[in-house]
């Protein structure tokens, strides 16, 4: 059956005032089968952790453009976090991912798995931010996963372009504006997002690119510290990963997830969503889903 976990979004504010403590230090986490919907920052090390066991992997950009921002701006910020992530050394090595962009655009502004058709992970502005999604939230990665044993199956970014705007700001930080607010970095965001496309959590040292924190006009995400990249390297030290190579998603490449009413889950034995990740105002929450069927297999969400 389909399992979904939701914070209630007016737990962020109160978390805003409790993240203003620094916490303790802690190392990398991985995301687990146990993650339950949560902005705690406690790791959790039970259950299975989450990672991809293919080493080519393929990409979209939902084609519709944002409120402040067009689409080909969306896929140049996401290539450049991307690239920040796969360049990491590992030892004098790198991981063996393998990364094709979807030159198509890609028709699908929700986050979704199909256990029984196409699919794309997929990266989207959503001009109407979900009632059951935190209002603070700059963004919700969804990682889908199989619950045996963790595979990361498919990933989803959906970036709230209702409730903040976006920029792509100079590296030393967004500009106050006349109203003395700043845009939200949109490759701050999506650097962190990607960490959770990786299936790393959050970490507990301030200054990650995985720290769960993050006012609005930051840009130092873009830039991974040691803890980041201890993260990607333990989990995918070079040489890990099969060498044999297939971009195309499980089930086919599928661009548009819009050709089809959305049908409602149903139980099985596929997989399910497994955790999400998000990051908000100040706070950068973990949002996990267990499984769904029409969602077809299962699904993690992330948010930064």
């Amino acid at each position: 059956m389909t399992r979904a976990l939701r914070l209630p979004a007016a737990l962020g504010a109160a978390l805003a005032t409790a993240l203003a403590t620094p916490a303790p230090a802690a190392a990398w986490c991985q995301l687990t089968t146990s993650q339950e919907d949560t902005f705690s920052l406690a790791c959790v090390e039970s259950g299975e952790p989450l990672a991809w066991r293919r080493a080519c992997l393929s990409w979209a950009v939902d084609g519709r453009d944002g409120g402040e921002l067009s689409s080909a701006t969306l896929r140049e910020v996401a290539r450049a976090s991307f690239d920040t992530w796969l360049a990491v050394d590992c030892d004098g090595a790198s991981p063996d991912f393998q990364l094709r962009e979807e030159t198509t655009p890609a028709l699908c502004a929700e986050a979704e798995y199909r256990t029984d058709d196409g699919n794309v992970n997929v990266i989207a502005f959503r001009p109407e931010w979900p009632d059951d999604y935190p209002p603070s939230a700059y963004a919700v990665t969804t990682v889908w996963h199989r619950p045996s044993d963790g595979e990361i199956l498919d990933a989803d970014v959906e970036i709230n372009d209702e409730a903040f705007p976006w920029a792509v700001c100079p590296d030393r930080g967004c500009p106050e504006g006349e109203d003395g607010l700043r845009d939200v970095d949109l490759q701050n965001v999506l650097t962190h997002e990607l960490g959770h496309f990786f299936g790393i959590a959050h970490s507990n040292f301030l200054g990650t690119a995985m720290d769960a924190r993050s006012p609005r006009g930051e840009t130092t995400k873009r830039i991974l510290r040691t803890d980041d990249i201890d993260a990607m390297c333990g989990i995918y030290p070079p040489g890990s990963l099969p060498p044999e190579c297939d971009f195309e998603p499980r089930g086919g490449l599928d661009l548009d997830c819009e050709d089809e009413p959305r049908g409602c889950s149903a139980g099985g034995g596929g997989a399910g969503a497994g955790s999400a990740g998000l990051l908000m105002l100040l706070v950068l929450g973990v949002r996990r889903r267990g499984r769904r069927r029409r969602v077809r297999d299962r699904r993690v969400r992330d948010r930064p």
